[in-house]
């Protein structure tokens, strides 16, 4: 079991996918570009004791395909940081219909979380079509059977994907806010694990977190090597900074990957997410994109 209760003090957020033409040693950054296939939905996500988080997938119809056709072959996964797989279900789904699959958190101490990636793969049928589909994470409480947040994964990545359409090498996401008795994490997952473009080699990768105020003054960085199916997390106590203004730090994550010797960067997803220290609940989740 992969319990996190990582309290450092900073981190960095955006997301990269494979990039070609890039130079040796160069950071990469991108952002809502990804040249595979089959992209990566989710980054990584907390749950606290009490909390259930449920992946939900639905499958879009094929155009010009004859109904009812044989389900799809879809399977649902939650991973912990470390790439284990908690739990995963196979289930046969037909085009426009759905499935889910839920992952309970463990019984943990009060103001720990556990870890969590929720994965979807699709298998395509025999003439070798596979439907679109839309995928979401719910996190629910046990007693109230409250949606505490939603996570969208994202999907279907656009049809340029050339090694000329590469996307600007600078991206940040927006800026979010904490207050006292709340932290902030970034978090950042290798995917070359389930997505891995054909000749990217299974090195790990070099991947530097950092956190910002608004103004630009950096809070806390760290730099991490890793390997496919591993995540990192750096982490920001309100508490541990003067606020920005009133009670509130306002703060935004930047992630910068470096690429191999053949200018590769692997697709990587982060998240950056908001979370009470007391209880370990997440207060809201933001893909870096």
């Amino acid at each position: 079991m992969n319990i996190d209760t990582t309290t450092s003090s900073g981190f960095r957020a955006l997301v990269f996918c494979t990039l070609l033409g890039l130079m040796a040693g160069q950071s990469a950054q991108a952002a809502d570009f990804n040249p595979q296939p089959d992209p990566p939905g989710f980054g990584m996500l907390g749950v606290a004791g009490g909390q259930t988080a449920r992946l939900n997938v639905r499958l879009e119809r094929v155009p010009d395909q004859t109904y009812p056709p044989d389900p799809y072959r879809v399977t649902l996964y939650f991973l912990n940081g470390d790439g284990r797989v908690l739990t995963q279900q196979t289930f046969p789904v037909i085009a426009g219909q759905s499935a889910f699959l839920d992952y309970a958190a463990p019984a943990i101490t009060l103001g720990q979380r556990q870890r969590i990636r929720p994965i979807v793969t699709v298998e395509p049928d025999a003439r070798g079509n596979t439907p679109d589909f839309n995928s979401m994470v719910e996190v629910i409480d046990n007693v109230t059977q409250r949606t505490a947040f939603v996570y969208p994964g994202r999907h279907n990545p656009p049809a340029d994907t050339s090694a000329e359409h590469n996307p600007p090498s600078d991206y940040t996401s927006g800026i979010v806010g904490i207050t006292r008795g709340q932290a902030a994490r970034l978090n950042v997952i290798n995917t070359v694990d389930i997505h891995n473009p054909d000749g990217l080699p299974p090195d790990p990768y070099r991947v530097t977190l950092s956190f910002y105020t608004k103004a630009g003054v950096l809070l806390a960085q760290t730099t991490k090597l890793l390997a496919p199916g591993q995540a990192a997390a750096l982490d920001v106590k309100a508490a541990n900074f003067p606020p920005s203004q009133g009670s509130r730090l306002e703060l935004y994550p930047v992630v910068s990957v470096v690429p191999d010797i053949n200018g590769i960067v692997p697709c990587v997803m982060p998240t950056v997410e908001g979370f009470d220290i007391a209880n370990g609940k997440t207060a809201f989740l933001v893909p870096a994109i």
